[in-house]
Parts: structure tokens; C-alpha cells; sequence
């Protein structure tokens, strides 16, 4: 598995795979997480491939000294293979560079063992952006 930057035509691939990432946990697809070609080839994305196909991706924002994983998804076939790993330590990685002291993650229920694994710990909830009356994890991991 390798990280690299995404494709300008590799775009739909990653929608795709995100609605397979988000339906994996039973979840409705929400269009706040799809990626519009701007944001695809920010600075701020990588993807993990192998060389068949993408595994995941992740976007960190930063505000600041703040750093944020705004989005991280991994493929289905891909859980468990490392990519989330690989993908998430590539975030606390570059906002490391960037002078960031913390990294700030509004997590899937899901998925909030997996950063808690990484590291991050849980600071409290926010509101859901698109599921009314649904909390969300808020996790943090000092840099």
C-alpha cells in the first residue's frame, strides 16, 4: 500500500468508495462528504492505493494551531489492512508540519475506536451536521 496524491480523474472513484465506507456501518451518505475536484487536489488530501485500487483517504484542515481530520474513510475491503493507520498518521503527520498543537476529530460513533487507538481521546460531543438530535463523538490527540 502506498500514499500518494489523488487524480484529478480518480474523483469519482473516491465518492464512491466513501458512500461504500459510510453504508459499511449502516449509515445514509451524506453530501458534505463527497470531495468536489477543488478540494481532491488540495494539499491537505491523500489517498492510500494499492495498485488495483484506493483504499481510503483523509483530509486534515488547518485553523491556526488547530488541525482537524475532516474527513478519513477507508474502503470496506480495506478495513483491518493498515490504510486507516497509514492514512491517519499521515494527518498528524503534516499538521505537525504546518504548527499545529492539536488534532481535532468529530468522529463517527464507529469509528471512535480507531482513533482512540490511535492516540486521540474523547473531549466531549457535537451536534451532527446533517442527522438532527445526533451526537457525535469529539476526540482530540495533542501534538
Amino acid at each position: 500500500m502506498m500514499l500518494r496524491k489523488p487524480e484529478p480523474d480518480e474523483l469519482d472513484q473516491i465518492n464512491e468508495m466513501i458512500k461504500r465506507s459510510k453504508a459499511h456501518w449502516g449509515e445514509a451518505c451524506r453530501a458534505e462528504l463527497t470531495f468536489t475536484p477543488e478540494q481532491l487536489m488540495s494539499e491537505m488530501v491523500q489517498v492510500s492505493a494499492t495498485t488495483q485500487y484506493i483504499t481510503g483517504i483523509v483530509e486534515v484542515a488547518i485553523n491556526s494551531r488547530v488541525a482537524e481530520i475532516s474527513k478519513l474513510f477507508v474502503d470496506p475491503q480495506a478495513i483491518g489492512s493498515g490504510a486507516g493507520r497509514v492514512l491517519y498518521q499521515w494527518g498528524l503527520d503534516f499538521a505537525k508540519c504546518r504548527n499545529a498543537t492539536r488534532l481535532m476529530i468529530e468522529s463517527d460513533p464507529f469509528a471512535q475506536g480507531f482513533y482512540e487507538r490511535m492516540g486521540a481521546h474523547l473531549v466531549g460531543e457535537v451536534a451532527s451536521g446533517s442527522i438532527r438530535g445526533r451526537s457525535l463523538p469529539l476526540l482530540q490527540q495533542d501534538l
